[in-house]
């Protein structure tokens, strides 16, 4: 059993690994932003510029705000939800598929974050919590101060947990952010917008299976229902005042996990129909619509979004079409358009933009779709571009193995 408890499924590291799967859903968009209390215009243009996605534009209004007032932790919170989460779109970390399984990220995704960028982002942490702090000392049953470093440990608990992968750093965040937002509640029971990340909090827990659970007894985890943290999200998302959006967000992701793909939908046409530029939550409805095998209605989806990157219509043009095109050839693949899907793949391995792990998986599919069509000679080709490549080893081992023996042999 030691080894086990050490080693294998019911390591400490492979709980915390399970456990930071839902704590992903709080980076998906907002819960830091959720915290900020002013109505200025150059507030709303933050908050509209993060929810659109425009880090540069957040970045600077949340700098503008902290300079008219510096003591705001929620100005602090708002900024530093702007740097984590670009860094997660860096990753590769900002979509639905990173979420699904039982691990975090897929094969495409990186967990290099560059020094600079995370050293700014702790100390901005560090600063809203000094902030929230002061205010504190003066009232320690402040609502709106507590609130804001709940929210600053939500941050840091899903950096921890999906960026760095430190998955004790992201279970003491959670566990302080829960902590805090449910004195805040205690003080005011109508304060909702507290339900996001207790309910997450809450799902995070529910989703570990019963005898992992009993184990993080033993670090001071209690609790845990994925039904009540859902019922905690959903009344935030009807009933909150400043995080209803965050609350959405996160439960797209808690739908497309819990297979409840028409909630998912809805709640993404919702938010595109408020923030239009939000490229990544069409890219969702794509990828639900392949989880749901409507592999038509993702073609077509996917075909939309690169006429908007195209015609440059409403920013889509942020959004690299190999990233796009690579998902498309997946989907043909799916529908039984081999020429189709070798079109596709060949946009990403002719990309002067995708990465060598982008281009490993598109030759991967187009040698497979030759290797089932019996074309082994551009299949080993195919393969042979893998190996050339400085992308995930994972990539190489497959390819290796089709050159041995063909895909389907």
């Amino acid at each position: 059993m030691s080894g086990n408890v050490r080693y294998g499924m019911l390591s400490l590291k492979g709980i915390m690994g399970r456990f930071a799967i839902a704590l992903a859903v709080m980076l998906t968009m907002g819960l830091p932003l959720s915290a900020a209390q002013g109505t200025k215009p150059t507030y709303q243009q933050a908050a509209d510029a993060l929810y659109n996605l425009d880090f540069s534009i957040a970045e600077h209004a949340f700098d503008s705000l902290i300079a008219t007032d510096e003591s705001n932790p929620d100005y602090w919170n708002g900024l530093a939800s702007t740097m984590w989460l670009k860094i997660f779109y860096d990753q590769q970390k900002l979509n639905i598929e990173s979420y699904s399984g039982g691990s975090i990220g897929t094969r495409n995704s990186r967990d290099y974050v560059n020094p600079e960028e995370e050293k700014k982002l702790r100390g901005t942490i560090d600063t809203a919590i000094d902030k929230a702090n002061a205010r504190l000392k003066k009232n320690p049953n402040e609502v709106p101060a507590l609130y804001a470093l709940g929210v600053s440990n939500s941050t840091m608990a899903a950096f921890e947990g999906i960026a760095k992968r430190s998955y004790y750093a992201a279970l003491t965040r959670a566990k302080a952010a829960r902590a805090y937002h449910e004195r805040v509640i205690k003080l005011d029971p109508n304060f909702n917008d507290a339900l996001v990340s207790i309910g997450t909090y809450e799902y995070g827990i529910g989703v570990i299976p019963p005898v992992y659970r009993l184990f993080l007894g033993f670090f001071g985890v209690s609790g845990g229902s994925k039904e009540a943290g859902i019922r905690d999200l959903e009344k935030a998302a009807t009933q909150g005042d400043r995080a209803r959006t965050d609350a959405k967000t996160i439960l797209i992701v808690i739908y497309y996990r819990e297979h409840q793909y028409d909630q998912s939908l809805r709640l993404i046409d919702d938010l595109l129909a408020k923030y239009p530029r939000d490229f990544q939550l069409e890219i969702e409805r794509a990828q639900i619509y392949g989880r749901m095998k409507n592999w038509s209605q993702a073609v077509d989806v996917y075909h939309h979004v690169l006429s908007k990157i195209q015609e440059k219509q409403d920013g889509y043009e942020r959004l690299r079409n190999d990233r796009v095109y690579a998902q498309l050839g997946f989907a043909n693949v799916s529908l039984g358009k081999s020429d189709d899907a070798i079109a596709a793949y060949n946009q990403v391995t002719g990309s002067s933009l995708a990465d060598d792990n982008e281009k490993a998986n598109a030759y991967l599919w187009i040698g497979k779709i030759y290797d089932s069509g019996n074309e082994r000679g551009k299949a080993v080709d195919q393969y042979n571009a893998i190996l050339a490549l400085n992308c995930n080893n994972s990539y190489k081992e497959e390819a290796r193995a089709y050159l041995r023996k063909a895909f389907g042999g």
